[in-house]
């Protein structure tokens, strides 16, 4: 009669082999998974920063121009949609108010998203845009392009005129001039180290021409 011990063995003979395996495909599908956990979150932190750089360098340019815009007042153009952009200028006015110093009525409707320069007209590859100058100050690095920035002309408000003080009898002369506020709408577009990231900012300026009648 055979031993009961023997026959034990030969039923149990590759159990360990199999459970090895078990636990080493286990292991490997541990380690597979850890790994591509850790090439996500590099993907997702360096989407982060390339969002940040793109954020930043749109940021720049639109305090830069906010910065020199009352300095240099620009002069729009007027006139059909295919002369509007001319070094990133638009004007959504039918005239020259800061000329007339009268109520100008809009040439579109600015409460219709579709209608603005901005939404649906702008293309930021193109060359109806302003591009921010970095190649002397070097405040930015690493960018897949310069910032990209447009300014439109949304409205402007007579302030009225006001006279000089000047003497009569002393040969003088008395002169006036009239005062009107635009505003002005800045739109900023930045990248980051690639076409991919993309951000854009926006702010509202007041901008007072004084016109000497």
């Amino acid at each position: 009669m055979m031993n009961k011990h023997l026959v034990t063995a030969k039923h149990q003979s590759g159990v360990v082999l199999v459970i090895s395996l078990i636990m080493l495909l286990a292991l490997t599908l541990i380690g597979v998974t850890s790994s591509s956990v850790t090439g996500l979150e590099q993907k997702m932190a360096a989407n982060t920063k390339d969002i940040n750089l793109a954020f930043q360098a749109a940021e720049a340019a639109l305090r830069d121009v906010e910065t020199t815009l009352p300095k240099h007042k620009p002069k729009f153009e007027y006139g059909a949609d295919t002369t509007q952009g001319k070094g990133g200028l638009y004007s959504l006015l039918s005239a020259d108010c800061s000329a007339t110093g009268l109520p100008v009525t809009p040439r579109v409707d600015t409460t219709t998203p579709s209608l603005r320069p901005f939404d649906s007209k702008v293309d930021w590859y193109g060359t109806k845009v302003a591009t921010y100058d970095n190649t002397t100050t070097k405040k930015l690095a690493g960018l897949y392009q310069p910032p990209k920035y447009i300014i439109e002309e949304v409205s402007c408000t007579p302030l009225g005129s006001s006279s000089g003080n000047e003497s009569l009898e002393a040969g003088g002369s008395v002169s006036s001039s009239s005062e009107t506020e635009v505003r002005m709408r800045i739109t900023a577009n930045g990248w980051g180290s690639n076409a991919n990231s993309v951000a854009t900012v926006q702010s509202i300026v007041k901008i007072t021409y004084k016109i000497e009648l």
